[in-house]
């Protein structure tokens, strides 16, 4: 006969938060260089917007524009900066979590059983500061990936030998 018992919600056990581990300093840099790199992008699209459709609208809806444009290259920078101390790691016998947001928080828990295989990822402004990502792939989807950036390439290297071997280990039970 089926039975769906109910839990006592508090005897589950709790992630300890005190353990996460943050990452790697140099990726602040790298989160607020891509953020400028944006910003510039941003602004020159305005310069060039700016020069061909200057006479169709009155000067204060230019003004209007480059206003909000400036809040969001701001608010795009300081979201990086302050973004960055809420980005964290943990990794446990059978799963890795990983935490972000600053506003809308997540924290996704991958257990590597779930994961199909894993591989350290540079990009050019990364590979400059010796920072790579380690990015796991589970069977659920593009949607249940787990990306974990800001790590020194050495740790992703490690990271991903760890996983790639509980992977392993996981098989063979």
């Amino acid at each position: 006969m089926f039975e769906n018992i109910d839990i006592d919600i508090n005897s589950l056990p709790r992630v300890d938060t005190k353990s996460f581990i943050s990452l790697d300093e140099n990726y602040r840099t790298v989160l607020i260089l891509k953020s400028l790199i944006l910003s510039v992008v941003l602004i020159a699209v305005f310069i060039l917007y700016y020069q061909l459709m200057a006479e169709k609208y009155p000067l204060y809806i230019s003004v209007i524009l480059f206003v909000l444009m400036l809040i969001l290259v701001l608010g795009n920078i300081i979201f990086a900066y302050l973004g960055f101390k809420r980005k964290k790691y943990k990794l446990r016998l059978f799963d890795i979590i990983y935490k972000t947001g600053l506003l809308w928080r997540s924290e996704t828990s991958i257990p590597f059983v779930r994961v199909q295989h894993s591989e350290v990822i540079q990009d050019p402004i990364e590979r400059i500061f010796k920072l790579a990502k380690l990015k796991l792939y589970t069977a659920g989807g593009h949607s249940s990936d787990l990306n974990v950036p800001g790590l020194s390439l050495h740790k992703a290297e490690q990271l991903k030998e760890f996983v790639t071997k509980r992977i392993q280990e996981e098989e063979e039970e």
